[in-house]
């Protein structure tokens, strides 16, 4: 059946019309699609910039955590290290050559209040012999009797609600902080060069 005029310009008509909301659609739709594809291509790379952040702060913190266990590492094994400084030193202090060690253990009697009178001399069973022959021969009348303590040379002197300690191992202790600065520098100057 042939179509008439009428009937094909109204098919013509309604087929402008819907090419055109058809064209129309489809351009909402790509406008649509282009502004979400924007959207969505913002928020990945806000989420990538924030999970980039994360990821640094985490490594930070990671490496910051690392460095402070090495850095305690480190002190660790400096303080094992002077430890083992300092015993050799009082080791050496019990071991002068000669009548090195009898000569201080003498020097420490003589600071004794009251030529030791009314004092009881404790030290190392090790001196025991030593330091009776320093006493008589200082003219000091104190017993001498073994140290409970484990020093390495010297005596304690107990006396009426007081005690002085002349030991090795204390008298290194006093002397410890200033000699400590010392050896540090002396024994890591190497590393302070090398920053």
């Amino acid at each position: 059946m042939p179509l008439t005029n009428l009937e094909k310009a109204v098919e013509k008509k309604a087929q402008e019309q819907a090419d055109a909301l058809l064209a129309s659609a489809r351009g909402e739709a790509d406008a649509r699609l282009r502004r979400d594809s924007e959207r969505m291509r913002e928020e990945h790379a806000r989420r990538l910039d924030a999970l980039g952040r994360e990821l640094q702060a985490d490594l930070d913190r990671q490496v910051g955590d690392a460095e402070t266990k090495n850095r305690r590492e480190v002190l660790r094994i400096k303080n094992e290290i002077i430890a083992e400084l300092f015993g050799k030193a009082l080791d050496g202090i019990v071991s002068l050559p000669g009548n090195g060690y009898a000569e201080w253990l003498g020097a420490q009697l003589k600071k004794l209040p009251n030529a030791g009178k009314e004092m009881t001399l404790r030290v190392h069973p090790r001196d025991k012999e030593l330091v009776a022959r320093q006493i008589r021969a200082l003219g000091i009348a104190a017993p001498v009797a073994d140290l409970d303590e484990d020093v390495r040379g010297g005596f304690v002197a107990q006396g009426k609600g007081r005690n002085l300690d002349f030991t090795t191992d204390s008298l290194m202790q006093e002397m410890r902080e200033t000699l400590t600065e010392k050896a540090v520098s002396k024994l890591f100057e190497s590393e302070a060069d090398s920053r």
